[in-house]
């Protein structure tokens, strides 16, 4: 009864048709039954977690990104819930392509933390696994078998009262609230991998196209040039228009030892972007609105925000040289970047 109010209480007598002024003493069978229903039709806070021990999503991350390399992590904590009086509190964590290889996916069970090495095919933790349909979320998967793909999934139950199927403590009993938890989760992290998925198909297709475009268009915009005879066209920004892409432009005039550069920064995409521009030089620098760090050698930042086909030119001078290939951008994913190359932090 940890967090039941007299609001709470109030509400469990009201759906079990008990009055407050009752004994416990003088229930019967059938009165029983009916608070017993009406605990299941309360939704009661959760219990507090400062008896429970998770591991937490950051660690997990962490942990799977150190033991496995991917390309991609999810982690995901649910809040508390109870069974037969106990509280307990479901965590999974799922990682994805990188290092992994493609094989039925390895399952990661823990329990309070510590690992479950034997009994996986009775345990309840797996159960809930198998029982997710997973082709729903980008795996392929047999009837009622664990997933097979470049994956590896992690769950941990923390409890006070873990309910072993043993005393060898190697596997969870089936506890139709702890599978609940556990399913949720795993469909929660689930939705995020296919968003993940997802996202990666229509960048691999995006990238096809614009290099379909970057072979066409240079050879048609110089016939075109050559019949009217103008002079050539830079096409890339014609491309960065037609892919919607944030596209940046560096233009260096040299005078006197100095390196004038102007950085142009198109928005060509659909969204408002708030980005972060970078350029690292050697020697002494000048910008203007630019914020400037000094260390071996000197970071120019801009922070910009775009709206849909809005532009800026920035311009800065150096006396030195431009460490970077291209300029820097942060906040804009890689695939909608042309000109730039992303800033990782």
């Amino acid at each position: 009864f940890v967090r039941v109010g007299d609001k709470i209480a109030s509400d469990v007598l009201t759906k079990a048709g008990l009055s407050p002024e009752l004994s416990p003493k003088e229930l019967g069978r059938g009165e029983a039954m009916k608070l017993l229903n009406a605990f299941k039709e309360t939704d009661f806070l959760p219990p507090p977690t400062d008896c429970l021990s998770p591991i937490g999503e950051s660690l997990i991350m962490k942990s799977l990104m150190a033991e496995f390399k991917p390309e991609w992590v999810y982690a995901v904590t649910r809040r508390p819930g109870v069974y037969s009086g106990h509280p307990f509190l479901v965590e999974v964590g799922i990682a994805y392509g990188g290092e992994i290889k493609e094989d039925k996916v390895t399952l990661l069970r823990y329990a309070n933390k510590i690992p479950l090495l034997y009994q996986q095919g009775g345990c309840a933790l797996t159960k809930a696994v198998e029982s997710i349909n997973w082709k729903n979320y980008g795996l392929q998967q047999s009837r009622d078998e664990l997933p097979i793909g470049r994956a590896v999934i992690l769950v941990h139950l923390a409890s006070t009262n873990i309910p072993y199927t043993s005393e060898s403590k190697e596997a969870v009993a089936a506890i139709p609230e702890i599978i609940d938890e556990v399913r949720l989760a795993l469909q929660e992290a689930g939705r995020r991998l296919r968003e993940y998925l997802e996202k990666k198909e229509r960048a691999i297709r995006k990238k096809k196209k614009e290099d379909v475009l970057n072979r066409i268009l240079p050879l048609l915009a110089k016939k075109l040039c050559e019949v009217l005879e103008k002079d050539e066209i830079d096409v890339d920004r014609v491309v960065a228009r037609i892919m919607g892409n944030l596209h940046v432009e560096r233009e260096v005039a040299e005078k006197d030892g100095v390196a004038e550069v102007t950085l142009r920064i198109f928005n060509f995409t659909r969204a408002r972007r708030e980005l972060k521009v970078y350029e690292m030089c050697s020697g002494s620098v000048e910008a203007e609105g630019a914020k400037i760090s000094q260390s071996s050698y000197s970071t120019l930042l801009w922070e910009l925000s775009l709206n849909p086909g809005e532009s800026v030119e920035l311009k800065y001078r150096v006396r030195g040289r431009i460490v970077n290939r291209k300029p820097l951008v942060s906040g804009v994913d890689e695939e909608m970047l042309s000109g730039a190359e992303q800033f990782a932090l």
